[in-house]
């Protein structure tokens, strides 16, 4: 999952000449939005950690031929451990989303301060487009810990030998994928908006 706009780059292009045609130092409002953005991209390595711990989750559960033999118990154990790790993350993960959907109305009064109407547009439809995909991103982080929850519970009913009904975590699977589908692309509108925003931002300021 990646959030990273290049915020920098505005700065240096418009380090020279702050003032753009309405008399808004946008230096200082690019600055302002970069501290909620920066604060939006420290979530992406506790999100990595996540999926790599639950990824050998996996790979232990691939290894795994029965769970009442010696070896086969201490796969579970591994398994389920690992388990515990990825819930950490999760929810170290969801408080950083959340934190994320608290600064959004700090980026809704940097995008209010412009005076031209048209970046005043373009500025609310990036944070728009950018709330839409922190809420999406929650959800997705809701449903990512329900998961973990139930392979936890799957996990031990297996180790007694017993084949588990993956029926709902079938499902909850579905559910995260579909929310990761749509996400990437709330992802990719609001880098499109942002964009559209910084190329007028650059096309307006005074020379």
């Amino acid at each position: 999952m990646k959030r990273i706009i290049l915020f920098g780059l505005v700065l240096v292009l418009l380090a020279g000449c702050s003032m753009i045609a309405d008399g808004v130092n946008t230096v200082e409002i690019m600055s302002d939005m970069q501290v909620e953005i920066d604060r939006a991209n420290k979530g992406i390595d506790t999100y990595d950690k996540m999926i790599a711990q639950y990824e050998e989750v996996l790979n232990l559960e691939s290894k795994l031929v029965d769970p009442t033999t010696p070896e086969g118990k201490e796969l579970v154990e591994q398994v389920a451990s690992k388990l515990t790790e990825a819930q950490n993350e999760a929810n170290s993960y969801e408080d950083q989303v959340k934190q994320v959907k608290a600064s959004i109305p700090q980026l809704e009064e940097a995008a209010n301060k412009f005076n031209d109407e048209e970046l005043k547009k373009q500025a609310n439809q990036f944070v728009s487009d950018f709330k839409a995909s922190v809420e999406t991103e929650l959800k997705y982080t809701a449903k990512y810990k329900e998961l973990l929850e139930l392979h936890q519970m799957l996990n031990k009913e297996y180790s007694t030998g017993k084949i588990p009904d993956d029926t709902e975590y079938q499902t909850l699977f579905a559910e995260i994928q579909k929310l990761d589908e749509e996400l990437a692309k709330q992802v990719n509108q609001y880098n499109d908006s942002w964009g559209t925003f910084h190329k007028n931002v650059t096309e307006n300021k005074l020379k």
